[in-house]
């Protein structure tokens, strides 16, 4: 990845820092800096780009790098075998915890629910908080940037955009930062910027209070919000409507229970492929997908992780 800023004069000295080191300088007027592929969690940080002699008067410019820990769609460093929760309305999924970050205005654990409809002086987890201590106009947030924890990183209010924040939403576009698009039927239906709902209804394909669930949930995903998560073997998608996965075949640490078609979390005790393993240890100290345990071992195997087992003579 390189990120590229363009001079306005050739002969200047251009310098980059990061987190306030400096890492590269150029004299002939432009400069780039590169990162590699993969990109590494050591890259992350804020870098800065200024004319020599002119970083006092602001002109230069800030970028912010957030780098994940797991890849697209997972989460639980080192191993990343945990599968992110769907997140909606530009809700970003923690790669730690698997939940999601909701942005302004939007909650739940899928980011689903909608705290207004009319922008609003309101944000915060549950829209708890005020951002100026009068009365409720539209675009009293409008103006601020909000950043939550990573790797969300930074955005507009509901229904605002540009550097200041203040510019509406068109286009068929709402939403922090105006970054989500809008599903509206056709025929005059229209779009509020702050919710995404639609004043004429959802176009075809489309449903949910701002018509942002798919008919088609996307793959990994099943159920009526496309928010129930297949467990199959290999990460094979599963049945859309069921979640049943090809051959009832499941991924490491789940299988299908008596009476049931979708994959379940071992029971306890068990791990493993198709939950044939037996755990050494406690059951609430047994990981599911390979059986590592967390102390807690039964009689005659060893702690920390009850991986050995003593001989009796």
């Amino acid at each position: 990845m390189t990120r590229r800023y363009n001079a306005e004069a050739t002969g200047n000295v251009i310098t980059w820092m990061k987190d306030g080191i400096e890492v590269l300088t150029s004299v002939n007027g432009r400069t780039q800096i590169s990162f590699p592929t993969p990109i590494q969690t050591s890259d992350q940080g804020f870098y800065e780009i200024y004319y020599d002699n002119e970083r006092n008067q602001n002109r230069g410019g800030l970028y912010r790098l957030i780098v994940r820990e797991c890849p697209a769609g997972k989460w639980g460093p080192p191993e990343c075998y945990g599968i992110f929760d769907k997140c909606y309305n530009g809700g970003v999924c923690d790669d730690k915890s698997g939940l999601c970050i909701c942005p302004n205005n939007f909650k739940g654990p899928n980011c689903l629910e909608i705290c207004r409809t009319n922008g609003g002086n309101r944000f915060g987890l549950n829209c708890e908080h005020q951002c100026a201590f009068s009365e409720d106009p539209t675009t009293r947030c409008h103006g601020f940037l909000f950043c939550l924890p990573d790797p969300y990183g930074c955005s507009c209010d509901v229904g605002a955009r540009g550097l200041a924040c203040r510019t509406l939403c068109t286009g068929g576009t709402y939403g922090p930062g105006c970054s989500q698009t809008c599903h509206c039927a056709g025929g005059g239906s229209s779009c509020d910027i702050y919710s995404g709902i639609c004043t004429g209804g959802c176009q075809t394909g489309w449903s949910g209070d701002n018509c942002q669930i798919p008919d088609d949930c996307e793959d990994g995903y099943f159920g009526s919000q496309c928010t129930d998560k297949c467990r199959c073997l290999n990460d094979e998608p599963c049945d859309k409507d069921t979640g049943e996965c090809p051959e009832q075949k499941c991924a490491l640490g789940y299988n299908v229970h008596s009476g049931q078609i979708e994959c379940e979390e071992c029971e306890a005790g068990t791990f493993g492929l198709d939950c044939l393993q037996q755990c050494h240890c406690a059951p609430e100290a047994c990981e599911k997908r390979r059986g590592l345990c967390k102390g807690q071992c039964i009689d005659s195997w060893i702690e920390p992780y009850c991986s050995q087992r003593i001989t009796r003579c």
